[in-house]
């Protein structure tokens, strides 16, 4: 079965059958999936407490943000004095967009995976038992599991809990998915794990790559096909940018776009009706290195997040750690590191979710629908007040510098707590009776 299930970044992705697969409920989907894929270890086959070494398994060359955060993780573990290895499995999801230079994961060895160690997943739970496929069969055994989990509503999905049973503790990336999680019941450890971002001291500004006029006001606007687009709701950014400028030449609006190739026809459809004969418009549909993307953010004067819920909010978060402007909508994760002190949030009515794409199919969850006349005014009053918008852009790299830094002080301090594998002195590891 194991084979069987390894056959699908073929058949998906180099095939094309990823749209047909779609179509089948997600119910049964589900069921499919858990009877190809292997069964995860039972609890009383795991460790009781994390030790050293470190697994991260995440999409390790992925320019997601999934794939930020398990390299992240990783260097923290490293930092924090840890021998720390990676399993990537970018190549299951298709996600790949890295080479194996850029990212300096190490492969644990044998030992080391049939050892005692504590082994960190990127991924939601409903992927456990696919990602499972695609890593030694020993992978989850004699192991202690931490998930490093996002969600963005209020109430995460029901099949999660039972996916969960393969976990030792949870991390989240804010305060709103854990309130998410202690709501469904779930009685695990849940420690709040944000990205932890740290720019590059090289980073810098390089308008002529990404086509940015030199002394344009630059928004940014950014958001992926292989995520929702419904949820981080782009073209409520775009009104609001032809709200605030009309006329304007002197502005753009520089669209960072990933994975148009999984949907070419909402692709299209979305340049349509955003109006791509615009000139004022960037498109950027390469993907880019975290190097790159760094380089970006340097390179605008404001990040626009028209978002419905974000379990993180990592395109405001960027832009303030780059010393840049920020302006999202005032309702879930963002308001973990944004105030008014440090950003535009703008006001939103609370309504019930509806989803097209079917991702999102929680019964009795809202979501935010922002203000777009008030997405258009805050954009006019950064465009006029060039001091408040620095004023705001240096109010927020510090606040948000300080935010990462607390929780990154945090977890470095629980992960040296960590001891090391008794399986390094010919000891058994102690397991759960």
């Amino acid at each position: 079965m194991r084979r069987l299930i390894r056959l699908a970044p073929f058949l998906f992705f180099r095939l094309g059958l990823r749209a047909a697969w779609q179509l089948l409920p997600r119910p049964m989907r589900r069921r499919l999936v858990s009877r190809l894929a292997p069964q995860l270890p039972a609890q009383r086959s795991r460790l009781a407490h994390a030790v050293e070494p470190v697994i991260v398994v995440g999409f390790l060359r992925g320019t997601m943000s999934f794939g930020w955060t398990a390299r992240q993780i990783l260097d923290v573990a490293r930092s924090a004095g840890l021998t720390a290895f990676g399993l990537d499995i970018a190549k299951a999801f298709a996600a790949e967009h890295l080479s194996a230079s850029s990212q300096s994961a190490t492969a644990p060895p044998p030992a080391i995976i049939e050892g005692g160690a504590t082994l960190i997943v990127c991924v939601n739970p409903d992927q456990f038992q696919y990602a499972a496929a695609f890593l030694p069969p020993t992978a989850f055994q004699r192991k202690y599991v931490i998930a490093h989990c996002v969600w963005e509503l209020e109430k995460i999905p029901h099949e999660w809990l039972a996916a969960l049973a393969a976990v030792d503790e949870i991390w989240v990336p804010s305060q709103f998915v854990r309130q998410a999680f202690a709501d469904a019941g779930l009685k695990l450890p849940c420690r709040i794990v944000p990205p932890q971002l740290e720019e590059p001291p090289a980073a810098s500004a390089d308008r002529r790559r990404f086509g940015i006029a030199p002394d344009a006001f630059a928004v940014l606007l950014a958001f992926g096909f292989g995520s929702s687009v419904v949820r981080k709701n782009p073209m409520a950014a775009v009104r609001a940018f032809k709200k605030a400028f009309p006329t304007e030449r002197d502005v753009c609006l520089v669209l960072k776009i990933s994975d148009i190739e999984t949907n070419a026809e909402a692709w299209n459809a979305f340049r349509r009706a955003a109006g791509d004969d615009d000139p004022r418009f960037v498109f950027i549909t390469d993907r880019l290195t975290d190097a790159e993307m760094w380089s970006l953010y340097a390179s605008i004067d404001v990040a626009l997040s028209t978002h419905r819920a974000e379990g993180y909010g990592m395109i405001p978060a960027l832009a303030m750690l780059s010393g840049r402007a920020a302006i999202a909508t005032g309702w879930s994760a963002v308001l973990d590191f944004m105030t008014a002190e440090n950003s535009i949030l703008l006001p939103y009515k609370l309504v019930a979710v509806e989803d097209a794409e079917k991702r999102y199919v929680i019964e009795g969850t809202r979501w935010a629908e922002v203000d777009e006349d008030a997405a258009a005014a805050a954009l006019q009053r950064l465009y006029a007040d060039r001091d408040l918008r620095n004023r705001l852009a240096l109010a927020g790299k510090h606040s948000i510098e300080a935010y990462l830094k607390q929780h990154r002080d945090e977890l470095v301090g629980y992960m040296r707590t960590w001891q090391p594998s008794k399986d390094a002195s010919g000891r058994r590891n102690l397991v759960l009776s």
